[in-house]
């Protein structure tokens, strides 16, 4: 526990000095995010699965930016600890003279999950490692590879519910920051990548569905020094299937 306190902490100095450095310089962007996240978990065993489905348009919500198929598998050790791997296939869109183009990447990753409560409120601490192969518009072609390290603090609170926690609203606050360790040089020149800081509400209709929309305001350093802000509109269908 003494290395996540550690964490934590770096994790604040880092928000700290993005926030009070960079964002003077930033551009501003609107966007909208949709993401269907559907879940598997085998009811006699500890092996599970997710299929993450993420589609983002570009600023002002007029076209597609980007979409993401990500499965993977996971393994659950007890009620608090997981672990995953999976592989994303990343397709991303750029727009000029009324002409899209296309470049990709495809993204082996690893991941643990842990989650607990305190008092009321129920904690997810994930930390994923990315191993990528970025494409670009003028080489498709030539892969630039990258590693980059991504931690998510996720806290969700039910405002009202029954005691089988079937059913209700809930509230999240939520934060993700992302750093490049090598081949930063690939991307943007940094160490520092994004930061998505989350605010939502959302409705579990039964053990199998969830619908969650908020605001998050996103953090992106780019390749010439300046940090792009994204207000960003999210929504999230959450389903959750035991086999």
């Amino acid at each position: 526990m003494k290395i996540l306190v550690y964490f934590k902490q770096c994790l604040i100095v880092c928000l700290l000095l993005v926030l009070f450095s960079e964002v003077a310089f930033a551009q501003s962007i609107n966007t909208v995010w949709f993401t269907t996240n559907l879940r598997f978990q085998s009811a006699k065993t500890s092996w599970g699965g997710f299929l993450d489905v993420p589609i983002r348009s570009t600023d002002n919500y007029e076209q597609l930016q980007q979409f993401i198929i990500r499965p993977a598998v996971s393994y659950k050790f007890n009620k608090n600890f997981t672990a995953a791997v999976g592989y994303a296939y990343v397709s991303n869109y750029s727009y000029m003279d009324d002409i899209r183009h296309h470049s990709d990447e495809h993204r082996p990753w690893e991941q643990l999950i842990y989650n607990h409560n305190i008092g009321r409120v129920l904690f997810f601490h994930r930390l994923r490692n990315e191993h990528r192969w970025i494409s670009s518009v003028a080489t498709p072609n030539d892969y630039k590879t990258q590693q980059r390290i991504r931690y998510y603090l996720r806290g969700m609170i039910w405002f009202k519910q029954d005691s089988a926690l079937k059913k209700g609203f809930y509230g999240v606050l939520q934060d993700e920051i992302m750093f490049n360790y090598i081949n930063k040089e690939t991307t943007n020149n940094s160490f520092f990548d994004q930061n998505r800081a989350y605010a939502a509400i959302g409705y579990k209709f039964n053990r199998m569905l969830d619908l969650e929309g908020g605001y998050m305001y996103q953090l992106s350093k780019q390749r010439n020094g300046t940090t792009l802000t994204n207000n960003c509109i999210q929504l999230t269908l959450y389903t959750k299937f035991t086999l």
